[in-house]
């Protein structure tokens, strides 16, 4: 993964806030570059760079300006309908990198998806796994990709985190319209798993953009056929809870890594959405595990009927019994 940046000293790593999913993949990025003794610097917004900035106290930081993405039933509308203010986001962003570049002066930039996380006096590396936008429209795919690419190209070299197979992201990571040089790093995660006795019938996870994740967690507390199962909820915020949590769920916000393994590894099933993130934490968990994607996240939807049979997984619709 990092053979290219042997010759590099100083490396400013920004990760798009989506949830969480974009940050806790460039952990493993983040601890080998600290192995190798890189001065590393970490940015972002939101909740998502707050976790990076606990678990990482003595990094330099920067703040990112806030895409606030937010979607509903519809990610397509909901992003075009947002395009004006995602455009005015992205020039502050490109902005504010320059002035940080000015400041630390680093040779490599990582950018987690975050278009604006470049500069021309750097060497910049784009990391995703979503090369090729899927959606039923073929029109919106095309013009989706076209834009998706106009933006890639821009960046000297694209990391995607998956083997060369494409095991995990399957045809999303079709690099064959790219035209920067682009390298399967192997999937990144921050768990280490070990599964033991389960204590936890059922660990959901929730996470992403609202007001997508609250309504799968009211989803999930009004899903009748949890109500008699010892069930573990990560909330993934520290927004106000709701107010009709069953008796038979623990709830919590936020939790750290440690505690994630460690419900990971004691939980005898998992329900949760499909997004990568997800997905490569849970490669190796060979229990049941039940996908949600988001609806009209063309992505996730994807994704879930890429691995649905597959390693356990089992997709499922909002509501549907378990």
């Amino acid at each position: 993964m990092i053979t290219t940046l042997k010759q590099h000293q100083r490396i400013l790593i920004a990760a798009l806030h989506w949830g969480f999913g974009h940050a806790t993949r460039c952990i493993p990025i983040i601890d080998h570059l600290i192995s190798l003794e890189k001065d590393v610097a970490i940015a972002g917004d939101n909740t998502s760079f707050a976790m990076l900035k606990r678990r990482y106290p003595n990094l330099t930081s920067f703040e990112l300006p806030s895409y606030k993405v937010r979607y509903g039933y519809s990610l397509t509308l909901s992003m075009f309908l947002q395009g004006p203010r995602l455009i005015a986001t992205y020039r502050k962003e490109l902005k504010e990198v320059d002035r940080i570049v000015k400041e630390w002066q680093p040779d490599v930039i990582i950018s987690d998806n975050r278009f604006g996380v470049r500069h021309k006096d750097t060497h910049n590396i784009y990391l995703t796994h979503q090369l090729n936008i899927q959606h039923r429209k073929k029109s919106i795919a095309l013009f989706a990709n076209l834009l998706h690419r106009r933006f890639i190209h821009r960046f000297d070299e694209c990391w995607i985190p998956d083997n060369k197979e494409r095991d995990l992201s399957g045809k999303l990571s079709d690099s064959s319209e790219i035209h920067i040089p682009c390298k399967c790093i192997g999937a990144l995660s921050r768990i280490k798993l070990s599964l033991e006795n389960p204590t936890i019938e059922l660990l959901v996870l929730l996470s992403g953009p609202e007001p997508s994740r609250t309504q799968f967690e009211k989803s999930i507390i009004s899903n009748e056929s949890l109500s008699e199962r010892i069930v573990c909820i990560v909330r993934g915020t520290d927004s106000k809870r709701l107010k009709n949590y069953p008796a038979n769920f623990t709830i919590h916000n936020i939790v750290d890594q440690e505690e994630l393994t460690s419900f990971i590894n004691t939980s005898a099933a998992i329900l949760c959405r499909s997004g990568y993130s997800t997905i490569m934490d849970l490669q190796d968990y060979d229990r049941p595990k039940y996908y949600i994607p988001t609806k009209g996240q063309t992505e996730q939807e994807y994704l879930a009927e890429y691995h649905d049979g597959k390693k356990g997984v089992k997709v499922l619709k909002d509501g549907q019994n378990i």
